[in-house]
């Protein structure tokens, strides 16, 4: 598949504190590629190394296959973005801002393209109204059609949902599926709402503290047609050691911390494990079912947490 961002060791540093830690991940040419963590794990601070706001410590940017550094107005040429709250004139009417902004990035547009482009976004009855009797969820969707103006490749979005209602993270959800399906646009979004992001993206990365968690495709991760069972024992890295020479090594993750136990499975195995695992002689303390994307995610975060305080 063709790459669109490739990012490699990754690192930012802010007075010897370090935010994103030799972070490496891709995206692929049409991927909606859901960019996930809590609130403060560091998927901000590297969406602005991406748009070149700031400079990485250390680590490899390609975009479109070519360097960052290299080339950076080529390809920010071809990048459309929403940090966060778009910033828009207020007193201006959403057409006009569509219109402004479309001429600094030196595209000429008439008044019924411009409005076509609105309805891209939903916002074509409210083209004429100053931006400040709009909604918040009207905001973000009149920055999003703000980042589409001059036709970009990738568009990357840091929380677009943030401070939304219900309807507001529909209505985005929504257009960013539109948008993907109809004009085969490749999506980053970064949010810390990880059910949202199982809902529209293909492919995942987790990040927890600047590291990378895991990344891959939703199905891989959250497979409907399987369990993904989460085994507590009272020695789990042996445990592991022990599944990995029987037929349960297929069905382990390969986790970022080899102390969780968590394997892919039907309900109908189940009992089979458990028998195996009495035979080894392993000390089952729990078996718990993760049936969703952002229960995996708090069981590897948690994961984590216990490796760096050294509890079990």
């Amino acid at each position: 598949m063709h790459k669109i961002i490739e990012v490699k060791d990754l690192s930012k540093q802010f007075s010897g504190i370090t935010v994103v830690d030799r972070l490496s991940f891709s995206v692929f040419k049409g991927d909606v590629f859901g960019f996930l963590g809590q609130n403060g794990a560091g998927k901000s601070t590297t969406i602005r190394m991406l748009l070149t706001l700031i400079r990485p410590t250390g680590g490899q940017i390609k975009i479109f296959g070519k360097d960052l550094n290299q080339s950076r107005n080529e390809i920010l040429g071809k990048v459309g973005a929403v940090i966060e709250k778009p910033d828009l004139y207020k007193y201006l009417s959403g057409l006009d801002n569509l219109s402004l902004f479309a001429r600094l990035s030196g595209k000429s547009f008439t008044r019924r393209e411009l409005a076509i482009k609105l309805g891209q976004v939903g916002l074509e009855d409210r083209g004429g109204d100053k931006v400040r009797t709009y909604s918040q969820g009207m905001k973000q969707r009149l920055g999003i059609a703000v980042s589409l103006v001059h036709d970009p490749d990738l568009i990357i979005l840091d929380e677009p949902t943030n401070g939304l209602d219900p309807q507001g993270i529909a209505d985005i959800r929504n257009l960013i599926q539109m948008l993907s399906m109809d004009q085969q646009k490749t999506f980053l979004v970064s949010s810390h709402l990880l059910g949202e992001m199982e809902q529209i993206a293909n492919r995942i990365l987790i990040i927890d503290k600047g590291k990378k968690i895991i990344e891959g495709s939703v199905r891989e991760l959250v497979d409907p047609a399987k369990l993904v069972l989460e085994i507590e024992t009272t020695d789990n890295i042996d445990c592991r050691t022990k599944l990995e020479t029987t037929f349960w090594n297929e069905h382990l993750r390969k986790s970022a911390y080899s102390g969780k136990l968590i394997l892919d499975i039907s309900r109908d195995e189940i009992p089979m494990l458990v028998r195996q695992l009495v035979e080894m002689d392993v000390q089952v303390i729990s078996l718990k079912p993760v049936n969703s994307l952002e229960e995996y995610f708090l069981s590897l975060t948690k994961e984590k947490a216990h490796v760096e305080t050294g509890t079990n």
